[in-house]
């Protein structure tokens, strides 16, 4: 029941994959194939390719099967120029965004950055986690070193989340104090008695923790107020972040076009919320950074989430 057909075919690797493999740990080497895979997987597939397999470091694509593709070799084309593409921008991308608040360090007059702000941590390294509500602190020195202190429950987040590879942890238990740990990494970085700017303004960071680090560090460095100055980078977005927030705005239509779809008399609030987060997760997104906000009858005009559901009644 076979058939012979031409078709295109792809084979990529990543160059001294022996080498790095050797280099890194296996948590740290689990976290860069996954990024790069993923990278690749994306751009290949937005031009019509088939993954046939991962084999190691390999990405074997195909065109014209298992589905008929009478274009597939400018198909494979396109497809091996964008993942190329694709590749590069996975690097250039960190590295432009710490260029850049490495030069707003310099003219700020300031040795080093300390981040508590989980979206700050996220746009210059790739760390995602909710941990930010326990402790934890991105180091960035002038010289473009970078120093995560976080608890254990966050290492492997860190390691296959982000660019990060010096992570250090500190334990929670009684008595804790991680500001004290904190100190003991800058002073390891050569950062004693130098200026270093701070995100106070920052869910990471409460008033209480602040304090102790405020005492930690008295004396041993200079802070300085930074809350802002990472924050004022990301305003100015790269293509790489326009084209994310593109994407973002047609989930968001996807999920009201769905919330439309799903509105009647009689209509489950939580039901209409449950199409909405279809629409969005089905087509490759995540969780929305703010609850969606619905209401009908008493709460129609909230502009802020509450709790509670009720079927619609023919008026609302």
């Amino acid at each position: 029941g076979g058939e012979r057909r031409p078709l295109s075919i792809l084979f990529s690797d990543v160059a001294d994959f022996t080498a790095l493999a050797e280099r890194l740990e296996p948590e740290e080497l689990m976290r860069v194939a996954s990024a790069y895979f993923e990278a690749m997987t994306a751009a290949l597939l937005a031009h019509e390719a088939t993954i046939d397999k991962f084999i190691g470091d390999s990405v074997m694509a195909l065109w014209s099967a298992p589905r008929r593709d009478l274009a597939h070799a400018a198909h494979a084309c396109r497809g091996a120029l964008a993942a190329r593409a694709a590749s590069r921008r996975l690097e250039a991308e960190f590295a432009a965004r710490k260029a850049r608040t490495l030069a707003a360090l310099d003219r700020a007059g300031l040795d080093g950055l300390l981040l508590f702000d989980q979206a700050s941590m996220y746009w210059l390294s790739g760390y995602d986690s909710f941990g930010f509500c326990f402790f934890q602190c991105l180091v960035l020195t002038a010289a473009g070193d970078f120093v995560l202190l976080t608890r254990a429950p966050d290492l492997r987040q860190a390691q296959l989340t982000s660019i990060l590879r010096d992570v250090r942890i500190w334990e929670d238990r009684e008595g804790a104090d991680p500001t004290r740990e904190l100190a003991a990494i800058l002073a390891s970085k050569g950062l004693e008695g130098k200026r270093l700017g701070v995100e106070w303004e920052a869910h990471g960071l409460p008033a209480a923790a602040g304090r102790r680090l405020a005492a930690a560090l008295e004396g041993r460095v200079r802070l300085e107020d930074a809350s802002r100055l990472v924050a004022r980078l990301r305003l100015v977005k790269s293509p790489a972040e326009l084209a994310c927030v593109r994407r973002a705005a047609e989930l968001a239509d996807a999920a009201l076009e769905a919330a439309i779809a799903h509105t009647r008399p009689g209509a489950e609030e939580g039901v209409i919320l449950a199409r909405m987060h279809d629409a969005i997760f089905e087509a490759g997104g995540d969780y929305p950074g703010n609850p969606f906000i619905i209401g009908s009858g008493g709460k129609a005009l909230l502009c802020r989430y509450a709790s509670g559901r009720r079927r619609l009644d023919p008026v609302d």
